[in-house]
């Protein structure tokens, strides 16, 4: 609640904005737990591609340089 009094002696405003505020906090949780899940789901994926490449690159048989040249 928002307490408003400009004068003494003046009759007091209160402003009461929870319910009325209410969808907008869910709205913005729904947001904010939405952007937290796309960006651990994105370091995942990335942290598991940069496993398997470096399984496959010391997996492999080593080069033959020479014959490259």
């Amino acid at each position: 609640m928002w307490d408003f009094m400009l004068q003494p002696g003046l009759a007091t405003t209160v402003t009461d904005f929870t319910k009325d505020l209410w969808p907008l906090g869910v709205g913005l949780f729904a947001l904010l737990a939405l952007s937290a899940g796309l960006i651990i789901g994105m370091a995942t994926r990335h942290y598991l591609a940069q496993q398997i490449r470096t399984e496959t690159e010391t997996a492999s048989t080593p080069r033959d340089y020479r014959k490259a040249a």
